[in-house]
């Protein structure tokens, strides 16, 4: 796919594998015109979820690999913004959109968000241009955080000697099959970590470079092309024992990711055969 255009003028972004985003807004008026700007724009994001209160939220973050969250400031049920910091611990390179109605958005919100790492602020309802900018300022975080090419700073990736290059291929390989080996495990980043004695950003950059995504996302593949398989193979095998013995232990959970990742539910997967 060639390089798409931000619309209002934003930065050009390079073509390269889509990031995953959740909104989370207290209307769905608002949910439905950021995805609609998101698309218009051309912004490399793939909407995963949307929710209209802050229940949930942390689990889905926990779960999902989530590179976007759009949030609003006074989201419904939403338990601060330390929570929110701490919930994000697991996702350091996270990029947060901060939404808000009130114009006279304070100064004790903007602190609290500053420390929670927004990268961006809109306020509601949104206008096109001010989304881009938003999303042009976490889009450039994105690509300088991640270990892809094509940073929107124009940056140049720090070049390896071939021999270099060579070895963290092979490491990088290494820690695909181990995943793949693993998947049905109560598998961690931490365990690969302490498996191969490496930190949770070079794993990431590692998996990001060599194979476009990252540990979650490689994980989550592995285990839902198991569940597609066993559907297929075992018709009558019940879908909340498929999704236990592929990793998943929440089968709503499973149900929503599957969905997500495979664009049909498990049970519309299987009365298509998978096709």
């Amino acid at each position: 796919m060639g390089a798409a255009h931000a619309a209002s003028g934003a930065a050009p972004f390079v073509g390269r594998n889509m990031f995953d985003c959740i909104i989370a807004v207290n209307s769905l008026e608002h949910v439905e015109k950021i995805r609609v700007y998101l698309q218009q724009g051309g912004f490399p994001v793939n909407v995963i979820g949307a929710l209209t209160e802050g229940e949930g939220l942390f689990k889905i973050i926990s779960e999902f690999q989530v590179d976007v969250l759009i949030i609003e400031a006074d989201l419904k049920n939403m338990m601060g913004f330390q929570a929110l910091k701490e919930a994000l611990q697991p996702q350091p390179h996270c990029a947060v959109v901060l939404a808000s109605e009130r114009e006279d958005f304070s100064y004790e919100h903007a602190s609290q968000a500053i420390e929670a790492g927004v990268q961006g602020y809109i306020l509601l309802p949104v206008e096109e241009k001010h989304l881009s900018r938003a999303m042009g300022s976490v889009l450039k975080y994105l690509y300088d955080h991640n270990a892809g090419n094509n940073s929107l700073s124009g940056a140049e990736p720090i070049k390896q000697e071939p021999a270099e290059e060579s070895k963290s291929a092979e490491l990088a390989e290494s820690i695909y099959r181990f995943i793949e080996k693993n998947h049905v495990q109560p598998l961690q980043i931490k365990d690969i970590m302490n498996h191969f004695h490496i930190s949770e950003s070079y794993v990431n950059r590692l998996l990001m470079k060599n194979f476009g995504n990252s540990f979650k996302k490689i994980l989550n593949r592995a285990r839902l092309e198991e569940a597609r398989k066993l559907l297929r193979e075992k018709p009558n095998l019940p879908i909340n024992e498929i999704a236990i013995s592929v990793g998943y232990q929440d089968v709503y959970y499973f149900y929503r990711l599957y969905k997500a990742t495979m664009g049909v539910t498990p049970s519309a997967d299987r009365e298509n055969g998978g096709e």
